[in-house]
């Protein structure tokens, strides 16, 4: 799977850093950023589901749901690929990392820039929330988030079994989808998305 941003991007770890961002960039033990392989899977999954509706296919298990499309002996393309609680999907999606001359220069100012707050590879954005019902900015919600540069191309590994017909599928929900991580609406994390061809 390869992933092109066009625009800055936020994959959140859930969690901040003190004096420096509130919501910090996703990050491996030796500080290199990565896209986890779950979140990829349910952003396709949920694309593939869109897809199938689109396509009018009959019965679509859009939830995994136990109960529902997936629990006879017939499941529906999305839990074949993707899995239910009631079964295995037949794909594993490996975490993504920055390829080629980007991880090298990732890297390199990740090591100079050690101890000294945030790896010099981001940025902090730093926004409002908004009251919805009023339409102002809420008092007091001043929040920063960590962000990586435009232009990083991620690739991860997606292994497994699948038909033709499921491939086509797959490549179809890359074709969808044209956002990854948090802040679209905010200008965040416009990309591609690739499924490659094994070499």
């Amino acid at each position: 799977m390869r992933i092109e941003f066009e625009d800055a991007c936020h994959h959140g770890s859930g969690f901040g850093k003190t004096g420096c961002a509130d919501r910090t960039v996703l990050r491996d033990g030796a500080g290199m950023p990565y896209l986890a392989g779950s979140a990829i899977k349910g952003r396709l999954r949920h694309a593939a589901v869109r897809v199938l509706l689109a396509r009018g296919v009959g019965k679509v298990c859009q939830y995994g749901d136990a109960k529902g499309a997936c629990t006879g002996e017939e499941p529906c393309p999305v839990c074949r690929l993707f899995g239910s609680p009631a079964r295995a999907g037949g794909l594993r999606f490996g975490d993504a990392y920055p390829t080629g001359d980007v991880e090298l220069v990732l890297r390199s100012i990740q090591q100079a820039g050690r101890g000294a707050g945030l790896p010099g590879d981001s940025t902090v954005r730093t926004s409002t929330a908004v009251d919805r019902r009023r339409g102002v900015v809420k008092e007091q919600l001043l929040f920063s988030t960590e962000t990586l540069p435009a232009g990083l191309v991620f690739e991860g590994a997606v292994s497994g079994e699948m038909e033709a017909e499921e491939e086509r599928l797959l490549r179809e929900a890359c074709r969808v989808l044209t956002h990854f991580g948090a802040d679209g609406a905010r200008g965040l994390g416009r990309c591609t998305w690739k499924l490659r061809e094994e070499s």
